[in-house]
């Protein structure tokens, strides 16, 4: 199956589940996310504001008070151009919450990305938009990559070469490490 058409099915079969399903999910990967972030140093966090039923992490950021959040906000399409930024939110690019305001210079130590699907060599599938790509692309220094996913979501399909590899991923079932 081509990328599209499993983007498209596990997009469908997200959209499909019962709002319980979703709550629950978001509620066990909260949790396996604190256990994965607590004994760790990551401080700087980029994370997302969820769409489409991916799973809501937004929660974790009360649970770490000392940790810094920020989430993305897409500059220019064209490019590709993803920048961050802090609460508050306003609908950006597709609808999407993004930061009111950017904060300029954020060397981020870990990324949290939402996946549409993973593959076991810790490749993530997402929108085909290539914005968390093209962002990694442009920095010195890799962070912490920890992709958040429903567990139904892993996948078979081929990395491509301007793909980055997931440190982790973290589903309602638990914490891969790659």
């Amino acid at each position: 199956m081509d990328k599209d058409q499993l983007r498209k099915d596990l997009i469908d079969q997200r959209l499909s589940l019962p709002e319980e399903v979703v709550s629950f999910a978001g509620t066990r990967v909260v949790r396996y996310l604190l256990d994965y972030i607590e004994p760790s140093n990551f401080t700087t966090i980029g994370s997302y504001s969820p769409i489409q039923r991916e799973i809501n992490i937004e929660p974790i950021e009360l649970k770490l008070p000392k940790a810094n959040f920020y989430l993305p906000k897409v500059m220019d399409l064209k490019s590709r151009l993803l920048v961050w930024g802090e609460r508050p939110l306003e609908p950006g690019f597709k609808g999407i919450l993004e930061p009111i305001e950017i904060k300029k210079d954020v060397t981020l130590d870990m990324v949290l990305v939402p996946c549409v699907g993973f593959n076991n060599q810790g490749y993530r599938l997402g929108y085909g938009g290539g914005f968390y790509d093209s962002y990694l692309n442009r920095l010195e220094s890799r962070p912490h990559i920890v992709g958040i996913a429903y567990n139904f979501s892993r996948s078979t399909f081929k990395a491509e070469s301007h793909d980055h590899r997931l440190d982790a991923v973290v589903t309602e079932s638990g914490i891969t490490i790659f």
